[in-house]
């Protein structure tokens, strides 16, 4: 019960705060004008936006969307993995999350086989994209570099892309101790109770994962033009 309120409460109001500041770029880019910002005129812009995706524009935005996140991706394998990372995450996070909040028996039946599929793909596919991406995501080097040891220097490191850096290994962190107890639930080595420990942490780091994730994606998305 209590991560079924926690998992609701933090999704919903972590997509609720992104949006906000997505509504609030739009709406400066736009000439903002007294009222601009009220309750009344976001709940208006997420509406029309929402709306929005369930028509054949949205469909097409979506599309650009993903073929824009694509150009990260110089190579066939990173695009690949790329892929596979994307669309494995978002059936765990549905599945996973989704039956966790929703149902009170929990994941079962052919969802759980698909589940543990596409962990499999997840794991493959993040082992590979934090092996090619290493370097391009090492905020450590340039944190610690001389010049920049001072407490403000560190502060000040953490302005994009760095901070992109930090998401990024925060959500490897997270999805390696979703694999390994993943993994660890699977032998007959360990009790009840550290079974039900496992399941615990998988579910917590679950969570965790999916708002980093959320985080890095609206970090790296093309901001609102004028």
């Amino acid at each position: 019960m209590v991560f079924r309120i926690v998992a609701a409460l933090s999704i919903a109001g972590l997509a609720g705060r992104l949006a906000y500041l997505r509504f609030r770029e739009s709406t400066i880019l736009g000439g903002a004008q007294a009222g601009s910002f009220s309750r009344t005129a976001y709940f208006r812009w997420l509406g029309r936006n929402a709306l929005s995706l369930f028509g054949p524009s949205g469909w097409r935005s979506l599309q650009t969307l993903y073929a824009y996140c694509l150009t990260f991706h110089t190579t066939v394998l990173m695009k690949i993995v790329f892929s596979g990372l994307v669309w494995s995450s978002l059936f765990l996070a549905l599945t996973g999350i989704g039956f966790a909040v929703f149902s009170p028996r929990g994941l079962f039946g052919i969802f759980l086989l698909l589940h543990v599929v596409a962990g499999g793909v997840f794991a493959v596919c993040l082992a590979i994209d934090v092996f090619l991406r290493a370097k391009e995501y090492n905020f450590a080097l340039e944190v610690l570099a001389p010049g920049r040891r001072s407490f403000r220097s560190f502060l000040d490191s953490f302005s994009s892309p760095l901070h992109r850096s930090l998401l990024f290994w925060a959500f490897a962190l997270a999805g390696f101790i979703l694999v390994v107890t993943a993994l660890f639930s699977m032998v007959p080595y360990f009790g009840l109770d550290t079974q039900l420990a496992l399941v615990e942490t998988h579910r917590w780091s679950a969570l965790g994962a999916v708002l980093v994730a959320m985080i890095f994606f609206d970090a790296v998305l093309p901001r609102p033009q004028k």
